[in-house]
């Protein structure tokens, strides 16, 4: 005689505590203390990185009143990150991968420092942007592997993927709150070219924490 498989569970009608308990799993791997930090350094890091990119393409076209400057600074981050990324994984494998985005993160900080200082004293020139954006293009290239493979030495196995997600996820908001940051808070430092450097400072500070 035939048993009768049990019910399944409807989660749909799971109380309340269960439901809540269940969302707040998405959150375990904060539970891990060292990938905590690593994720909130994470999140200044790639702030830092989007406010850049709308900082660059204001400040070409403050600097040269044309639309193509945008392009070329683009294309001054875009193409190293292209090319180094393949070596910034051979990196990760054979340095110390904290060591790595340590160098490289305060390397993205200097040139961001540098290029502040030239607005304040009133240097900068379109040719700096573009060898910032090369600059920070091959950092980046190059830290990029290694910020994705320490997660594992951060979190236990059993939690590894939710942490890859919340890492994900943090990029992708990044992405969305990191440029309007960026382009808002211009014209609280004074707007213009002077305005775009005191949120290179900004930058600076987030990009220092992150390391």
């Amino acid at each position: 005689m035939a048993t009768e498989a049990p019910p399944t569970e409807d989660r749909r009608g799971a109380p309340d505590e269960e439901r809540r308990r269940d969302w707040r799993r998405t959150f375990l791997a904060l539970k891990e203390r060292d990938f905590a930090v690593y994720f909130s350094g994470d999140m200044g890091f790639f702030m830092a990185m989007q406010m850049n990119l709308i900082l660059r393409g204001y400040l070409a076209v403050e600097l040269t009143g044309q639309a193509t400057a945008i392009g070329i600074v683009s294309l001054g981050q875009g193409i190293p990150m292209l090319m180094i990324a393949p070596i910034g994984g051979v990196l990760a494998d054979r340095m110390n991968k904290r060591t790595l985005l340590t160098i490289m993160q305060t390397f993205v900080a200097g040139v961001n420092l540098v290029l502040a200082v030239l607005i304040f004293a009133d240097l900068l020139e379109f040719w700096h942007l573009v060898l910032g954006a090369v600059g920070a293009g091959t950092a980046i290239a190059t830290v990029m592997p290694a910020r994705q493979a320490v997660v594992p030495q951060l979190v236990p196995q059993h939690r590894l993927m939710n942490a890859i997600s919340l890492q994900m996820a943090g990029v992708n908001l990044s992405r969305i709150v990191g440029p309007a940051v960026g382009g808002a808070l211009i014209a609280p430092f004074g707007g213009g070219v002077a305005g775009a450097g005191g949120v290179y400072v900004i930058t600076v500070v987030l990009f220092t924490l992150s390391t």
